[in-house]
């Protein structure tokens, strides 16, 4: 009984890692749309760049995401 507790309890923070990644992700996002809209307003190279940053933060949360998501469903925890 008391590992099956203990298997929900890690499952359970794999679930808010998940979504804490999804967050991080969308927030990455969101600042690269605002740095892509200053870069077709005339933005120069420092805006592509932090432009392109955002977005690799993004896709390193949507891998942390799923690698949460991967051990909330397979019971890797």
């Amino acid at each position: 009984m008391y590992d099956r507790a203990v298997e929900i309890d890690e499952a359970i923070a794999a679930g808010h890692r998940a979504l804490d990644a999804l967050a991080e992700a969308a927030d990455s996002l969101d600042s690269a749309k605002r740095w892509g809209i200053v870069d077709i307003l005339g933005g120069g190279l420092i805006t592509s760049v932090i432009k392109h940053s955002r977005l690799g933060d993004a896709n390193y949360e949507l891998a942390r995401a799923r690698e949460e998501i991967r051990a909330f469903t397979q019971g890797d925890l």
